[in-house]
């Protein structure tokens, strides 16, 4: 008694599965989608031509996991693009083209796909218009930022010109309280640039509660007249 051999012998091979499909779209249906009914018929009838080696079985083309199902289904697939959005979303296009070419027959899911397509480029144009927005306010702010650069170095040339004056005023004094005072002021200044001022006001203010009447001497040490030379 002969023994059978176990399990299914392979029909066709990747190459002839691919000539077949091939020849299928050139000579029956150069568009649209294959049916597995049809791509049957053909294989067989190339077998007849010596095409290919082998006849097919219905089941071939038509059953879940069959070499000749796989490249069907592959066929049939639209061509498409994955594009990643900005929120790393991915999304999958389809090539226009090749979508109505395949799918034309099929109303329904080809309207799926157009609108699909529709709602896509709407919601394309509507992240368009808010990142218009977000540059508006980013320029906006890019401009303040710019504006308070400009106050800041301009507070920077006023500084500078203050304690070059500072400078001069404490090299050219000789009374210790008001060098004490303006050596005090150069110590704070980046800190409160009118302190030197403030503290000469105060001073004034304590002298008039002191009912002091201030001489010639006097006028000539206050810090504040030695920065109206």
């Amino acid at each position: 008694m002969t023994k059978k051999n176990v399990g299914r012998k392979s029909k066709l091979s990747e190459d002839e599965v691919i000539t077949v499909i091939k020849l299928f779209k050139k000579q029956e249906q150069p568009s649209g989608i294959i049916k597995y009914s049809e791509i049957h018929r053909f294989a067989n009838s190339l077998f007849k031509q010596g095409v290919i080696s082998q006849t097919t079985s219905d089941a071939f083309w038509r059953k879940e996991g069959r070499r000749g199902r796989k490249f069907v289904d592959n066929t049939n697939l639209v061509f498409s693009e994955t594009l990643t959005t900005s929120k790393g979303e991915n999304l999958v296009i389809p090539n226009i083209c090749d979508l109505i070419e395949k799918k034309y027959k099929n109303k329904e899911e080809l309207t799926k796909n157009l609108l699909f397509i529709e709602r896509q480029f709407h919601q394309t144009l509507k992240r368009e218009k808010d990142l218009k927005k977000k540059l508006v306010i980013a320029e906006r702010k890019i401009q303040e930022e710019k504006e308070k650069k400009k106050a800041v170095e301009k507070t920077n040339i006023q500084l500078q010109d203050l304690v070059f004056t500072l400078y001069r005023t404490l090299v050219d004094i000789s009374d210790p309280i008001i060098k004490e005072r303006t050596e005090s002021a150069m110590k704070d200044l980046f800190l409160n640039p009118t302190i030197f001022f403030n503290m000469e006001k105060k001073v004034e203010v304590d002298n008039e509660n002191v009912l002091s009447i201030p001489n010639q001497k006097d006028e000539k040490n206050k810090i504040s007249n030695r920065f109206r030379k």
